[in-house]
């Protein structure tokens, strides 16, 4: 998470696009090595980061996959607050894909 607020907020020149774009391969490659070492939540944490990043850049699509395996794996651990953000995120790219039946 801290890849995604500095890509957020301390990017140079307020290119807050090029850091998102810049921040998705390290956190594809935190979920590689999470993976490899079977940390279940590494793995739903870089899930989750990665999915916020494309709702960020519009890309609903490509985020919900990641939503839908972050949550089980953050149930399976306990982390509430993991479940609550993906669901937020979930939330946000379903209001994006239908604001009009809000």
């Amino acid at each position: 998470m801290q890849l995604l607020f500095a890509a957020k907020y301390m990017a140079p020149g307020g290119k807050k696009l090029d850091a998102l774009l810049g921040a998705l391969p390290l956190y594809e490659e935190s979920l590689r090595i999470r993976e490899q070492l079977h940390d279940t939540w590494g793995i739903a944490g870089s899930h989750r980061a990665i999915a916020a990043i494309h709702v960020q850049i519009g890309n609903g699509d490509v985020a919900a996959p990641h939503l839908v395996t972050a949550i089980p794996l953050f149930v399976q651990v306990h982390d509430n607050l993991g479940i609550a953000e993906s669901l937020e995120t979930l939330g946000l790219i379903w209001h994006a894909r239908s604001p009009g039946h809000l």
